[in-house]
């Protein structure tokens, strides 16, 4: 039979060691969280609208905040707010009624200048056209 004293010495050294893998376990998982709280926010940052409004978009809202993401939202002459990046401004929609868009012809991709290719193919050769 032990001594109650040294099953007590044994058990406190137990605890000491169980208490330090504890610690240690509680750090590292504070750490994981640490960082996974981090990434979050960074994701989160990167996918705001406000990084939108720093690329150059706007927010239009109407009178009681909500966006408007289609013109038919807003009736002529109504007023809306514009969020930029860096402020808000009031704004009047059309207040000398519609505007018409000039049309601009859109203008295809430039050609490139060269020898015109001879109609007859080399036998070993594929036409692209």
């Amino acid at each position: 039979i032990r001594p109650p004293e040294r099953r007590l010495g044994e058990v406190g050294a137990q605890t000491a060691h169980l208490s330090t893998r504890l610690s240690g376990a509680m750090q590292q998982m504070i750490t994981a969280q640490t960082q996974r709280v981090e990434t979050i926010g960074k994701l989160l940052d990167a996918n705001s609208f406000e990084r939108v409004l720093e690329r150059g978009f706007a927010l239009v809202t109407d009178g009681d905040g909500r966006p408007l993401k289609r013109s038919e939202e807003a009736a002529l002459g109504a007023d809306v707010m514009v969020r930029f990046a860096d402020a808000s401004r009031a704004a009047r929609l059309d207040p000398d009624g519609p505007v018409t868009a000039k049309a601009t012809p859109k203008q295809g991709p430039k050609k490139v200048g060269g020898a015109k290719q001879d109609n007859k193919r080399d036998s070993n050769q594929d036409s692209l056209f």
